[in-house]
């Protein structure tokens, strides 16, 4: 947790995560034919949305070699500004035509589309430990402590072999389809950003171990090469 970067402004915020996102593809691809890289929704992650889109960004890259996952969704109308999708999309996507993507299937059955998404999954990512491996995970996390979809009531203890699920969790939105720990935990670097006071006070918490109770701390077994960055 000590590989941190603090910045001083949602600019500076997107601008560092964009420059490190491109650079871990760079260096992926001078090795290996794809470069797998999921993200998630929210606020967090726009202002990199927003520069990864730039023109300036478009150039430095062949965008048909990177696959783009989403970390989770909403339960929600696929068109719907609640749909985690369309941020990205918005922001990103759709400004880089040739990048290929992995939608979630928000509008099926939530057990089908987690079955769905993590056959996709399976199916495109080569493995390590016997687990799909990624490339780069990008992710925020929640003012409680959650990451992905995976909130404080979620019973880690009863975490099994699934790599993708249907949960149902104490919000406006209760259904969400969401990566668990075993896959976050498996890839071989990872981006954590976190915007605000509340989230940067479970950082220090996590890095004095006075609080271990966050989801986010699952994390903290990983092997993964992890960058924390700070606004």
């Amino acid at each position: 947790m000590k590989n941190k970067k603090i910045t001083q402004n949602s600019q500076e915020f997107g601008e560092f995560i964009a420059q490190k996102i491109v650079e871990f593809a760079q260096k992926t691809l001078a090795e290996s034919p794809k470069f797998f890289i999921a993200v998630s929704g929210g606020t967090t992650p726009v202002p990199v949305f927003k520069t990864l889109g730039s023109k300036q960004i478009q150039k430095v890259l062949d965008w048909s070699n990177v696959d783009v996952f989403f970390i989770d969704e909403r339960c929600v109308k696929p068109e719907s500004a609640d749909n985690n999708f369309q941020s990205c999309y918005t922001h990103w996507l759709k400004q880089v035509q040739e990048i290929r993507y992995h939608r979630i299937n928000s509008s099926i059955d939530p057990d089908s589309a987690a079955q769905e998404y993590e056959n996709e999954i399976v199916k495109t990512l080569p493995s390590r430990n016997g687990i799909p491996c990624f490339d780069l995970i990008f992710m925020g996390i929640g003012n409680d402590g959650h990451v992905a979809s995976l909130f404080p009531d979620f019973d880690f203890e009863k975490e099994d072999k699934t790599l993708v699920k249907h949960v149902v969790v104490d919000s406006d939105i209760p259904e969400r389809i969401t990566m668990t720990i075993p896959l976050l935990n498996n890839a071989k670097n990872r981006i954590i950003g976190l915007v605000g006071e509340l989230k940067i006070k479970i950082y220090s918490d996590l890095l004095a171990s006075t609080n271990t109770n966050y989801p986010v701390s699952h994390l903290l077994s990983s092997n993964a090469n992890d960058l924390w960055v700070l606004q």
